[in-house]
């Protein structure tokens, strides 16, 4: 049985006096290629007087523009969206033969669809020497997308929590020893007992709760040393 995640946002502008408000253009509709089960969608908006127009951006993405004939003294746009969370197998796709390993090129025809994500930034001295340092040997892409997001989670300094998504038991484990994280979870999404331990690593915090893990927190240990030898006591500040 699938869970049900209801999700809502909320847009509120009030204004000190009445005004005109040019038209307003909202993207706050999940998109026809969603791979999720939409089960309910709505928004509401004030003034309650508008036009409102449905469009589709280049990339298919629903686009709501909004036209208001009258003044206004409030802006309030409310979008509530229920999803089925269904598990989608993260498996299903393949891939192209020239794009079986890495380093590949893409084929012009592809690389014409895909211009706008060949446009890039001057990157900063850092991104610089971090690329720099990722080897580019010939490696099948699936195992060098692995290693690349294992070293990118690794240099991180934070580390809560880590996913693996794989068919390969043996990898899952690989990667899950690999990676500096206080969890790991293995094809699936924060599916834990509550008797398992929580916390993280690096700059996510140290100890762990949940379990017997919980116990210190109702616990003041004190240490006590009992000497049951003779021993020399040293004075401090004298020779």
């Amino acid at each position: 049985m699938s869970i049900n995640v209801a999700l809502r946002h909320l847009t509120h502008y009030r204004y000190d006096r009445a005004i005109s408000l040019g038209p307003q253009t909202v993207r706050l509709r999940p998109a026809p290629h969603c791979r999720t089960r939409i089960l309910s969608y709505s928004m509401k908006v004030l003034p309650a007087k508008h036009f409102i127009n449905w469009m589709q951006d280049p990339h298919s993405n629903h686009v709501a523009r909004l036209v208001f004939p009258d003044t206004t003294r409030e802006l309030r746009i409310e979008v509530e969206v229920i999803g089925e969370m269904s598990v989608i197998n993260p498996f299903d796709f393949f891939l192209e033969p020239y794009a079986d390993a890495y380093p590949f090129e893409y084929e012009a025809a592809q690389r014409d669809e895909l211009a706008p994500y060949f446009r890039t930034e001057k990157v900063t001295p850092l991104v610089e020497r971090y690329l720099t340092g990722i080897a580019r040997d010939r490696k099948h892409i699936v195992s060098f997308l692995v290693e690349l997001n294992q070293r990118l989670a690794n240099d991180i300094r934070y580390g809560l929590s880590s996913y693996v998504w794989t068919e390969n038991l043996g990898r899952a484990h690989r990667v899950a020893a690999a990676v500096e994280a206080g969890m790991c979870f293995v094809n699936s999404q924060n599916v834990r007992d509550l008797r398992q331990p929580f916390g993280g690593t690096k700059a996510s915090g140290t100890g762990r709760e949940g379990g017997t893990w919980s116990f210190e927190v109702f616990l003041e240990p004190k240490n006590v040393c009992v000497s049951l030898g003779d021993h020399p006591i040293p004075r401090w500040g004298t020779e």
